[in-house]
């Protein structure tokens, strides 16, 4: 069920061809002030659906959960502030930031066999990089 839910998604937020996280919200004319939290998340999780299927890395259902979590809190936060583009592209970048960070936490790149992609090292990473808006209260 979860795995339908990422490819509904997908299907309805397409990334478009840009050469930086900054130009995504300019890319696709979104008005930021008509975006649902729903849009955002949807915009969120499509950034790290991409990051992560780019680098081959599926990730353990339970550490899928946290992030979702993580993307959804986030987007709460941002719909409860004043955002703009700019603030959506920071949270883009941010959220980069930290899948970077814990990629590399969880063994990915390093030679060994299994990605150790767990909720521990998901927790540790995230205890780490916050404060990081818009994702850390």
């Amino acid at each position: 069920m979860q795995m339908s839910l990422r490819l509904v998604l997908l299907v309805a937020v397409t990334l478009p061809a840009c050469e930086s996280l900054d130009s995504i919200g300019e890319a696709t004319g979104t008005d930021m002030s008509a975006l649902s939290a729903d849009g955002l998340t949807g915009q969120l999780r499509a950034v790290a659906d991409e990051f992560l299927s780019a680098r081959g890395v599926e990730l353990p259902s339970d550490v899928a959960s946290l992030l979702d979590e993580f993307i959804q809190g986030g987007a709460d936060r941002l719909m409860q502030s004043d955002f703009a583009a700019a603030s959506l592209s920071d949270a883009k970048a941010n959220l980069v930031t930290f899948l970077e960070q814990f990629l590399e936490a969880a063994g990915a790149g390093s030679g060994e066999q299994a990605l150790q992609a767990t909720v521990e090292t998901f927790d540790q990473v995230k205890a780490q990089v916050c404060p990081l808006e818009p994702f850390c209260a």
